[in-house]
């Protein structure tokens, strides 16, 4: 009877998860199926002003999409002479409050002019205003000011605070391994975000506050299609910046393998934490766990009692 019962359980845990397991993914590009959220503006410091109240005292935004846009620190570059950095958000997502976030990526489409360099990005912590255009210092959102309208300032100039405009200790690169080759072609970089922060844009939609580009190295320029670039033959809305989601809950795979019971789950299912119970309270199991291929599994050993198994979600 001891291997009828634990297959019967087995059974029962691979039915009640194949019925709740909805797992996709989902995109979002400014311009592509209809999605039109992207909000984004390039801040910087050219013809910035320390005094309040006199011109230039937001530096000057670019927003517009008839080029792409330069980001660096670039006080020492020859042709530029101050720093730029890009801001970026995803609005009005859609998914629901709740879902688990399994992975996120980042697509950017960038060119370098000296080889060795990175983009650097932060979270940012702070609202900013998103409906800049064209090419201004009387922006809104700038070098100063976050939304000028409401009188709200970054924390630091050029949304530079730790802890206060930008999440502390959390950053991406692009590309992810590597560096920019400096050859002034546009390139597309896809980078993995974290997922305890895309699930905060999802969970408390007023708490997308997006990202924050710059380069790694000093007086290095690099650029970017920005989302609100001229559509055309060399600049298709496939280059824009493109977000991508998977979320859902996954499904708990139980089979059985030399008497043992494979128990398997995928691994971008870091959110998740397996727990078994013997007709009692659930309680998280102490089974090891390897990787095998795209899943994580763990083997068990039937018994006499039957053994339930669950993935618990732990935000």
């Amino acid at each position: 009877m001891k291997p009828f019962r634990a297959a019967l359980s087995s059974l029962f845990c691979v039915l009640a998860s194949l019925a709740h397991a909805q797992i996709q993914t989902v995109t979002f590009q400014q311009g592509v199926n209809g999605y039109t959220n992207c909000k984004a503006a390039v801040i910087g410091d050219l013809y910035f002003s320390p005094q309040l109240g006199t011109f230039g005292d937001n530096g000057t935004t670019f927003a517009d999409g008839d080029n792409d846009h330069v980001l660096g620190r670039l006080h020492g570059h020859p042709s530029f002479g101050y720093d730029c950095a890009g801001l970026l958000r995803f609005e009005n997502l859609g998914i629901s409050n709740g879902s688990p976030i399994l992975a996120a990526t980042l697509t950017v489409w960038l060119s370098g002019s000296d080889p060795g360099a990175k983009i650097v990005g932060r979270y940012l912590n702070q609202s900013w205003f998103g409906d800049a255009t064209g090419v201004s210092t009387t922006s809104p959102v700038g070098w100063r000011f976050r939304d000028r309208n409401f009188n709200l300032p970054w924390a630091a100039l050029g949304a530079l605070g730790e802890g206060t405009d930008l999440v502390t200790n959390k950053q991406f690169l692009l590309p992810e391994s590597g560096t920019l080759p400096g050859d002034s072609v546009m390139h597309s970089y896809v980078t993995a975000l974290d997922v305890t922060e895309v699930q905060k844009w999802i969970n408390s939609p007023s708490a997308n506050f997006g990202v924050r580009l710059q380069v790694d190295i000093l007086n290095v320029a690099a650029t970017w299609v920005q989302p609100q670039r001229v559509v055309s033959a060399q600049r298709p809305v496939t280059m824009r910046p493109q977000l991508a989601v998977t979320f859902g809950r996954p499904t708990l795979q139980i089979s059985r393998t030399n008497n043992l019971l494979r128990l398997a789950w995928p691994t971008n299912a870091s959110s998740f934490v397996l727990q078994q119970a013997n007709f009692g309270s659930f309680t998280n199991s102490s089974l090891p766990t390897t990787t095998e291929g795209s899943n994580k599994v763990a083997y068990d050993s039937p018994d006499a009692v039957g053994k339930f198994y669950r993935l618990l979600w732990l935000p």
